[in-house]
C-alpha cells in the first residue's frame, strides 16, 4: 500500500523535491534539515546534554502530549487514530477551507491569523509589553474573570456551574422569550434590537455622524 503521502507514481514522499530527490526541508547546501544546529547537527527543539526532545518527559521520554498508556497523542480518536480536529471523510482539519486548505482563522492575504497584531504578529488581546492576556490577572496570571479559589467563572453558580444569567430550569438565558428563544430586548418581527434605530440600523444611543454612544 502506498503511503498517502506519497506520489501515486513514482512513490516519492510528497515533501521530496522531485527534481534534486532531496527533503524539501533540509539545506540544499550542506543536506542538512533547516531545523537542526549547524555546528552540532542536533535538532533545535532538542535540549543540548540530553539530546532529549524538549517536550518529552525526562523519564519515560514520552512526548508530553501523549496519553501515558496508550502512548497515543492525546488529540486522536481512540478508535481511528485520526486526530480529533480532522473531518472523518476528507481528512481535512475542520478549521481549514476545503478549497485553499488555509484555516479559516486565517487572513486569506497575508495568512497571518486574523486575531494578531499586523505588525508585531502578537495576538491582539495581548499586553504588548508582558505578552499576558490582557483578561489576565497580573500576577497570578489567572484569568480576572474567575474565582480566585474555585477559579471558577464569577459569572456561574457556583453548585450548578450554571451560567448565572440562565434560568435554572430550562437553562435558557435570563434574557431571552421562553417561547420564541428570541432576546427579549429584539423586536418579535424584525428581530433589530429594540434600541436600534429602524432605518439607520444604528443604535439610537448613539450620535448619527460619529457613532459615538451619547451620554444621556
Amino acid at each position: 500500500m502506498t503511503p498517502s503521502y506519497s506520489d501515486p507514481v513514482t512513490e516519492r514522499p510528497s515533501y521530496f523535491d522531485p527534481v534534486t530527490d532531496r527533503p524539501s526541508y533540509s539545506d540544499p547546501v550542506t543536506d542538512r534539515p533547516s531545523y537542526s544546529d549547524p555546528v552540532t547537527e542536533r535538532p533545535s527543539y532538542s535540549d543540548p546534554v540530553t539530546d532529549r526532545p524538549s517536550y518529552s518527559d525526562p523519564v519515560t521520554e514520552r512526548p508530553s502530549y501523549s496519553d501515558p498508556v496508550t502512548d497515543r497523542p492525546s488529540y486522536s480518536d481512540p478508535v481511528t487514530d485520526r486526530p480529533s480536529y480532522s473531518d472523518p471523510v476528507t481528512d481535512r482539519p475542520s478549521y481549514s477551507d476545503p478549497v485553499t486548505e488555509r484555516p479559516s482563522y486565517s487572513d486569506p492575504v497575508t495568512d497571518r491569523p486574523s486575531y494578531s497584531d499586523p505588525v508585531t504578529d502578537r495576538p491582539s488581546y495581548s499586553d504588548p509589553v508582558t505578552d499576558r492576556p490582557s483578561y489576565s490577572d497580573p500576577v497570578t496570571d489567572r484569568p480576572s474573570y474567575s474565582d480566585p479559589v474555585t477559579e471558577r467563572p464569577s459569572y456561574s453558580d457556583p453548585v450548578t456551574e450554571r451560567p448565572s444569567y440562565s434560568d435554572p430550569v430550562t437553562d435558557r438565558p435570563s434574557y431571552s422569550d421562553p417561547v420564541t428563544d428570541r432576546p427579549s430586548y429584539s423586536d418579535p418581527v424584525t428581530d433589530r434590537p429594540s434600541y436600534s434605530n429602524p432605518v439607520t440600523d444604528r443604535p439610537s444611543y448613539s450620535d448619527p455622524v460619529t457613532e459615538r454612544p451619547q451620554l444621556l
